[in-house]
C-alpha cells in the first residue's frame, strides 16, 4: 500500500502497532520502488506516549528492507512503531506472533481514521487502538450486533499524544454477550 502524505507536513507516515512481548518477534517490511535512497525513522512509542527508542535506517533505490523489532530496538520494552520518510510513494507492513498458536500482520497505514469498524470480534479479540496525533483525545468504543443494534454500554477511553490502548474484548465490553457482537 502507498503511504499517503501526513495532514500537517510533506514526510510520509506508516504506522504499525505492537505490544509488549511481541515486539522482538514482529516483523517490519518496507520496499522503496523510488530511484533514490530513502531515509526511513522509526520510533517506538510507549501507551502513555511517550518516546522509548528512534533509529534511523536507509534503503536503497530500488531496495528493501526486512527487520525484527529486537533488530531496530533492542532490548526495547514493547509499545507501537511509527516509521516517517519523506521520500514518496513507500509500501511496507508488519508480521508477528509465534507462528503456531498466534500470528497477526497488516499493510502500514497513515492513520488520522475518526471511525473503524471490526467486523467480527470473538472473547478473545484484542482490541489495540493508536493515537497519531500530536494532541490527546478521547476514543468511543461501542458493541453492535448484527441489525447495528448496542449491545452493552459504550466504553470511553482517553489516549494521550502518540499514545495508545490494548486491551482483550472481553475486559472491555464485560458482562456483555460477544455471541451478539457483529
Amino acid at each position: 500500500r502507498s503511504l499517503p502524505p501526513a495532514p500537517d507536513n510533506d514526510d510520509l507516515d506508516e504506522i504499525w502497532s505492537s505490544g509488549g512481548p511481541d515486539l522482538p518477534v514482529t516483523g517490519y517490511a518496507v520496499t522503496n520502488p523510488s530511484a533514490a535512497t530513502a531515509n526511513v525513522v522509526f520510533t517506538l512509542y510507549a501507551a502513555t506516549g511517550a518516546t522509548i527508542a528512534s533509529t534511523s535506517v536507509n534503503i536503497v533505490a530500488g531496495g528493501q528492507m526486512a527487520k525484527l523489532g529486537s533488530e531496530l530496538f533492542p532490548n526495547a520494552p514493547g509499545g507501537w512503531v511509527k516509521a516517517t520518510s519523506s521520500t514518496s510513494n513507500l509500501r511496507g507492513f508488519w508480521l508477528g506472533g509465534d507462528f503456531s498458536t498466534v500470528e497477526d500482520g497488516g499493510e502500514a497505514v497513515s492513520g488520522g481514521e475518526s471511525e473503524f469498524v471490526l467486523p467480527i470480534i470473538s472473547a478473545n479479540s484484542e482490541i489495540n487502538i493508536v493515537n497519531t496525533s500530536p494532541s490527546s483525545g478521547g476514543v468511543l468504543i461501542r458493541l453492535l450486533g448484527a441489525e447495528g443494534e448496542g449491545i452493552n454500554d459504550p466504553e470511553v477511553r482517553f489516549l494521550p499524544a502518540s499514545g495508545s490502548f490494548k486491551s482483550r474484548s472481553n475486559l472491555v465490553f464485560a458482562p456483555a454477550d460477544l455471541a451478539r457482537a457483529t
